[in-house]
């Protein structure tokens, strides 16, 4: 299996890059920030809950992402991390693509975010694990894509096969001689008998 080029960004889109980038104490500012975004309040403690890596199979994603915080009004509260703001989801969806920053996202939230999410700054391990999930997810991707390919592969060959039986059941519907609808539809003699 061919190695996979190593990206500027890493993708959020997947449990491990999502947990890096927000998930680990390393970024709690990254995160709160981003909360108080949502949020539109100060946030001044978070607290992780239930957080575990993801395995590499469907079977094995089910793990959740839940933060506990506190707002500065002393207000307390669980959020599974849920993000509505434009050029956040912009971000999140095309960040692997990303060879550069784009243009206009520059204030404090995104400044930490990019440098976060820059593949070069993860350490070895967690380099080695991302490139383990984009394997994995890039296989699954490939399965699919296979499987549709095959599909349709299959259908024409089946649609074709289907002409032909119907050219045949037309031609002898007319009364031509088997040997001409052998020879026009390529069917053999038997299966032309069958109809």
């Amino acid at each position: 299996m061919a190695q996979l080029a190593d990206p500027k960004f890493i993708s959020p889109m997947v449990d491990f890059g999502f947990k890096t980038l927000f998930g680990t104490q390393r970024n709690i500012n990254l995160l709160r920030r981003m909360l108080e975004m949502v949020f539109k309040c100060r946030i001044p403690d978070i607290q992780f809950i239930n957080i575990e890596h993801q395995g590499d199979t469907e079977e094995d994603r089910k793990a959740f992402f839940d933060v506990a915080c506190r707002s500065d009004d002393g207000r307390e509260f669980i959020v599974e991390v849920q993000l509505k703001r434009q050029e956040f989801l912009y971000v999140m969806k095309n960040l692997p693509t990303f060879a550069t920053r784009p243009d206009g996202l520059s204030d404090k939230f995104f400044n930490e975010f990019f440098e976060a999410a820059e593949f070069a700054s993860l350490p070895a391990e967690d380099k080695k694990t991302y490139r383990k999930t984009m394997g994995t997810v890039n296989d699954y991707l490939n399965t699919i894509d296979y499987a549709r390919e095959e599909g349709r592969v299959e259908g024409r060959v089946e649609g074709r096969e289907e002409e032909r039986v119907e050219t045949a059941r037309r031609m002898l519907a007319e009364g031509m001689s088997m040997e001409t609808i052998t020879k026009i539809t390529t069917l053999s003699a038997e299966q032309v008998k069958a109809l």
